[in-house]
């Protein structure tokens, strides 16, 4: 499971903050337990003294990425509708709110 709620309690990603010029950061999920767990990496120098990169190429693409977001469909809405009043207000608030997704 990526994500955990109920009526007290879902998952949340903390506000990224500042990362250095050098970091990523990586979130991962797992079976054993992790949940969102945030993750700093940082860039090293290359073997010949510079730094390494990633370089985009926009004029080169695999899939047409329309966007990001999510979705209530058929199904979650029967799931929904089965949880309490304060689950169903958590969730849309998770989704929908401006501290939400």
């Amino acid at each position: 499971t990526a994500c955990r709620c109920n009526a007290t309690y879902c998952d949340t990603i903390a506000p990224l903050g500042q990362l250095e010029d050098t970091d990523v950061a990586v979130y991962s999920t797992s079976e054993s337990g992790d949940r969102l767990t945030r993750s700093t990496v940082a860039f090293e120098e290359a073997n010949n003294g510079g730094w390494q990169h990633i370089s985009f190429d926009a004029s080169t693409t695999y899939q047409t990425m329309k966007g990001f977001g999510g979705a209530i469909t058929d199904a979650a809405a029967i799931d929904l509708n089965l949880m309490t009043a304060d689950a169903q207000q958590t969730i849309l608030d998770q989704y929908y709110s401006k501290d939400g997704l």
